[in-house]
């Protein structure tokens, strides 16, 4: 009893297309009686392979997230070191803002130290409004 093949069909949809089999892949279980009570072994070597096969995927698939694990764990120095420049960086920018608007006021410029104070707010906003990751 050999399953009929069929063209696969496409479907499209706005975003995507993709392709599906219609090849009777799976076979149902009163399917599988039917053709144990004609040929066991064929049965028995079906079910074999098909576990055999879901144990190869979740070997293959834990392969890997340890190897992904290993590169997460790998770049995390390098992360951190970045993170914390950019953490220098951006509080060196807003004193020196400040010191510019503290200095325009005190040379009489309040336009100048306007804009330096929203530069520093500007430098600062991103700090305040970003949500918190768990």
């Amino acid at each position: 009893m050999k399953p009929l093949k069929k063209k696969p069909t496409t479907h499209q949809s706005n975003t995507s297309s993709s392709v599906s089999n219609t090849l009777n892949v799976n076979v149902l279980p009163n399917e599988l009686t039917l053709i144990a009570s004609k040929d066991i072994d064929f049965v028995k070597d079906y079910l074999k392979k098909e576990q055999d096969h879901r144990h190869e995927m979740d070997k293959s698939i834990l392969a890997l997230e340890k190897s992904e694990q290993n590169i997460r764990e790998n770049e995390v120095p390098f992360m951190r070191k970045f993170t914390f420049r950019g953490q220098i960086f951006s509080f060196l920018i807003i004193l020196f803002c400040l010191a510019l608007a503290a200095f325009s006021v005190y040379n009489g410029k309040s336009i100048e130290a306007i804009g330096s104070i929203i530069v520093a707010i500007i430098a600062v906003l991103p700090q305040l409004t970003k949500k918190k990751v768990k």
